[in-house]
């Protein structure tokens, strides 16, 4: 019915809101992440080393958040991933660098698993018919947010300096958690 595509639209759009956000931290971290390495005193190749420990955290993250997902469902699996990300970004701004390096891989983890999460979701959201039309604009808004990302850290770097580019690529992350809560109403409301 109209009512039931509508409904899928407006949960839909959460989705694309909560992705690009996740987008917008996990590239503006990527980013900033080698230069506060450096600036805690690791060497380029040290720095190079860590980043690497991001990207395998990242790659175990796909099956480790799925697996969260599968266990306590999608609401919750999304909000242990964005605030683990948050306080994982927090941790290495304000540990010491031999610590920074112990819990990179698990920022890793949790950094990258949560685009998993979102994607999964888009079919829950998917009007009859609109299955490509959906995912093109899914991707388009996720890896458009990605891709401005590392631009607008730069210069939020530039500006307020590398702490406070991080604090805010935090904060971008705590700002999917309001979408998440919303789309759990929205998906309780399916129910209903």
């Amino acid at each position: 019915t109209a009512a039931e595509a509508a409904h899928l639209r407006r949960g839909f759009r959460l989705l694309l809101r909560g992705g690009a956000f996740d987008s917008l931290s996990r590239a503006g971290f990527m980013v900033l992440v080698p230069f506060l390495l450096i600036a805690k005193g690791a060497s380029i190749a040290t720095a190079g080393f860590l980043v690497t420990l991001i990207f395998v955290g990242g790659a175990t993250g796909k099956l480790v958040c799925a697996w969260i997902g599968a266990r306590f469902g999608i609401i919750a699996a999304l909000l242990i991933t964005e605030i683990l990300t948050a306080v994982g970004i927090l941790g290495v701004l304000f540990m010491p660098l031999t610590a920074a390096l112990v819990i990179l891989p698990v920022v890793g983890i949790v950094l990258n698993g949560s685009s998993s999460l979102t994607c999964g979701s888009v079919p829950r959201f998917i009007v009859p018919g609109e299955r490509n039309r959906a995912f093109g604009i899914f991707y388009t808004g996720t890896l458009g947010a990605g891709a401005i990302s590392p631009t607008l850290s730069g210069a939020l770097g530039d500006v307020i300096g590398m702490a406070g580019a991080v604090i805010v690529v935090a904060g971008v992350t705590l700002a999917t958690l309001p979408l998440v809560l919303m789309l759990r109403r929205h998906l309780e409301a399916e129910h209903v």
